[in-house]
């Protein structure tokens, strides 16, 4: 399974009691990303993996095939303030410092799940690698003949680097709706639809 969609996941408890969350925000800078170091993208309030909202989510996922005996690296409510470009998600880190160890746990999925609603997507692309940053894969990739379209380029990665369009084919790209669960495999390279407003959401990376 490379993407699911599960509609109507998260319950209104659950999604009123994300957007009420009250642990601290701690804010991120993406280092490698094209804002510069100095640029916050995004906020994060970590979930306790063995609270009870955390635990109730995973014990819904362990219904679904797919996610049977996954467990969480991290879980996070996510709000996004600026889109973030292309990466993956091998690897979990917090505030740029890897916290899982990948030869101990596998990682398997992202799981997403939206608590606001608007012109919000992610977009979700069929290259893959086993590290986060996209500029290692260019380095050992060449340049694709037929890559993801201009049209679809400027829809949705518009803040991205002009040049990774060229090393890219879309895969999905996924319209949020508030209580919905996106999965997709943590190999895979994607990217914040390009977005004016912030946005928010429940934002967990799975392992076996």
């Amino acid at each position: 399974m490379k993407t699911l969609v599960i509609k109507n996941f998260l319950d209104k408890d659950q999604i009123e009691y994300a957007l009420n969350f009250r642990e601290p925000i701690e804010d991120l800078s993406d280092n490698h990303g094209v804002y510069g170091s100095n640029v916050v993208t995004t906020g994060q309030q970590w979930l306790d993996n063995d609270g009870d909202f955390a635990t109730d989510i995973l014990n819904n996922l362990h219904k679904h095939t797919a996610f049977k005996n996954n467990q969480w690296d991290t879980i996070q409510v996510m709000h996004a303030r600026r889109a973030y470009d292309v990466h993956s998600d091998w690897y979990t880190t917090k505030n740029q410092v890897i916290v899982n160890d990948t030869d101990k746990h596998l990682p398997t999925y992202t799981v997403l799940m939206p608590l606001t609603e608007g012109n919000f997507s992610t977009v979700i692309f069929e290259q893959t690698g086993k590290y986060n940053n996209f500029s290692e894969y260019k380095k050992n990739n060449a340049k694709l003949e037929t890559y993801i379209s201009d049209n679809d380029w400027q829809k949705y990665c518009s803040h991205c680097h002009a040049e990774d369009q060229h090393y890219l084919t879309l895969l999905q790209a996924y319209h949020w709706k508030a209580g919905d669960l996106l999965a997709f495999d943590r190999t895979l390279f994607h990217c914040s639809a390009h977005f004016t407003t912030e946005k928010k959401a429940v934002v967990g990376w799975l392992s076996l």
